[in-house]
């Protein structure tokens, strides 16, 4: 799966149109943490890698804030390629320069053949809005959007487990039910694909048992009934179901779901008209309260 496919296919394109002795076209892309900066440069890097003509050198600047002006002048003259720089939180490098050594950045790339850079970075600074400034209409802005969650998860899982392990369609079907989120990834990318659904699921959420059964240990007795009886349905209950299944007063119940709720242990949710659902925040533990409790059944 390719993050932000259209832009890093408007990309390839632009790096490999490049001409031998051509000022390059120089490229910074903005986005906000976690919208596949690194996700896309790294994919970058490694088509460029099995070019001949470049040689693509990935830079992680917030762990490198040596990076200078004359370390890439010199890493660039070892090389026998064009390189393209891959700089990830190029803002973070060029503001921590003086604006003589931005200046000197500019010229590198600003020559017949010079380096081709693509950067990122988390806002667009004055360094390329304003008019005289060092890297004003010097580089093509790309303002990224949101990846969708699924899109986001569906990457993470199969960059962390291979793309072979399992299908997109696999993947979206159990993310879906637990969550899209990152640590849901990782658990995912250990399972054993040729496994039923509800196997997966139970093997995906085994690891978390001792976790939740240690969490709902920690309530009160109220509160634990208030959160079983969460757990037990797949959909949002409404205050009068809660009190059917707990058996607890409305001045028993409402306390414990106001608590719960501070707690972000549960969730609320309107379902219409002066009528609201309270559920488990966390997806997959509700997730894994149903399967254990099927396999139990």
């Amino acid at each position: 799966m390719i993050v932000h496919e259209s832009l890093y296919n408007d990309l390839i394109r632009s790096v490999s149109s490049e001409r031998v002795g051509s000022v390059p076209q120089c490229h910074y892309i903005v986005g906000k943490k976690g919208y596949g900066k690194t996700a896309l440069l790294k994919q970058i890097n490694s088509y460029l890698n099995e070019a001949d003509k470049f040689e693509p050198i990935y830079v992680d600047c917030l762990l490198n804030p040596a990076l200078s002006v004359d370390w890439m002048i010199a890493r660039e003259n070892e090389s026998s390629r064009r390189v393209v720089w891959l700089l990830d939180g190029m803002d973070l490098f060029v503001s921590g320069i003086s604006e003589k050594e931005q200046f000197r950045f500019r010229a590198m790339i600003y020559e017949e053949n010079a380096p081709i850079v693509i950067g990122t970075g988390n806002s667009l600074s004055e360094h390329f809005t304003s008019y005289g400034a060092p890297f004003y209409d010097t580089f093509s802005l790309h303002i990224l959007k949101e990846m969708l969650p699924s899109a986001a998860a569906l990457f993470v899982a199969q960059e962390r487990m291979g793309r072979e392990r399992l299908s997109e369609g696999v993947i979206d079907s159990v993310l879906s039910e637990i969550g899209y989120t990152p640590f849901n990834c990782c658990l995912l990318a250990k399972v054993n694909g040729e496994l039923s659904h509800d196997d997966m699921m139970r093997e995906l959420l085994q690891p978390l048992t001792n976790y939740y059964r240690m969490l709902i240990a920690n309530f009160s007795v109220l509160q634990r009934r208030t959160i079983i009886c969460l757990l037990s349905s797949a959909t949002p209950l409404l205050l009068k179901d809660i009190r059917s299944a707990t058996n607890l007063a409305g001045g028993d119940l409402s306390p414990q779901l106001k608590s719960l709720s501070s707690k972000g242990i549960v969730t609320q949710k309107s379902l219409g008209v002066k009528k609201t659902g309270y559920s488990i925040s966390d997806r997959a533990m509700s997730a894994w309260y149903r399967y254990n409790l099927k396999k139990d059944e």
